[in-house]
């Protein structure tokens, strides 16, 4: 069952020449991260795992070290709750996952298609990532891999949307993820905390939704790799984290009532920022 939702379709918008950005950038941005990689595999392999060393730690410094390439300025409003937390986030596209990555200590649950993905795929299994096959027969394993994940004392990183969106508002909410937390003995001991992530600017020009297609990944046929080049171009990212409190999943009677709560948290705040880019936008043109 699912939160209904209408997403906007963005129109046609006007390139700002500042986000066409720079091949030379890209291609340093492409070559710093690919040495990046290579030295995160060699660390993973060489010293991480022969002595059992804290494997968050260093997903989070990786993803603060690809996040600073990338020239990201994080606002963060908020923060992560103590203990073991639900993070329930919005998702429009891959760079979400170093923004969350980067600030919580989890693991994300993610489609089963990145185990597939090269390069990708290894970094997933770092942070012991969880992966949903979203096709009916696999309900109860999944079920096991999660809780397995719960008794272990992990946090999970949930994106109940289920794909990346516009990001004009949030897109319905899967509501059956919310039945983990709803059990008795998870109840006791997992909190769920929404937060919303966004791209607010880009070079300094905010992202009014009609110009939310330049950064949001969201088509099937749209291309990784384009996408990924696309964004490594631009100067620079300012990107928006707002933790909300976390909730007991005691005080919902059931997943319906606590998948629509977050959704009315996350999509609340995605419109507000939203609103909020079109009037600094309109400040910006009446001071030029």
């Amino acid at each position: 069952m699912s939160v209904e939702a209408t997403e906007t379709t963005a129109p046609v918008y006007d390139l700002p020449d500042a986000w066409k950005g720079s091949a030379f950038l890209g291609g340093l941005r492409l070559a710093c991260f690919v040495v990046m990689v290579m030295g995160l595999f060699a660390f993973y392999h060489g010293i991480l795992l022969p002595f059992k060393l804290n494997r968050y730690t260093m997903c989070r410094r990786f993803h603060a070290l690809f996040l600073k390439l990338l020239n990201v300025k994080l606002r963060v409003h908020g923060a992560p709750t103590d203990g073991q937390i639900m993070f329930v986030s919005n998702h429009t596209c891959p760079f979400d996952i170093p923004v969350i990555g980067s600030i919580c200590t989890a693991s994300f649950v993610a489609k089963s298609e990145m185990n597939g993905w090269p390069v990708i795929n290894h970094m997933c299994d770092m942070q012991e990532t969880i992966f949903i096959v979203r096709r009916a027969g696999h309900l109860r394993e999944q079920q096991n891999d999660l809780q397995n994940a719960i008794d272990a004392g992990r946090s999970l990183i949930m994106f109940p949307e289920g794909t990346t969106g516009l990001g004009t508002d949030a897109l319905p909410f899967n509501s059956s993820l919310f039945s983990i937390p709803m059990t008795p003995d998870n109840a006791k001991r997992l909190k769920v905390q929404p937060m919303v992530v966004t791209i607010t600017e880009i070079a300094g020009i905010p992202v009014t939704p009609e110009r939310r297609e330049f950064c949001a990944w969201y088509r099937p046929e749209d291309d990784l790799a384009n996408y990924a080049w696309k964004v490594m171009k631009v100067p620079s990212l300012t990107i928006d984290v707002t933790f909300f409190p976390a909730v007991d999943p005691r005080d919902y009677a059931d997943r319906k009532a606590l998948s629509r709560a977050m959704y009315d948290q996350i999509a609340g705040c995605i419109r507000q920022l939203n609103a909020e880019a079109v009037q600094k936008d309109s400040e910006r043109k009446r001071i030029a």
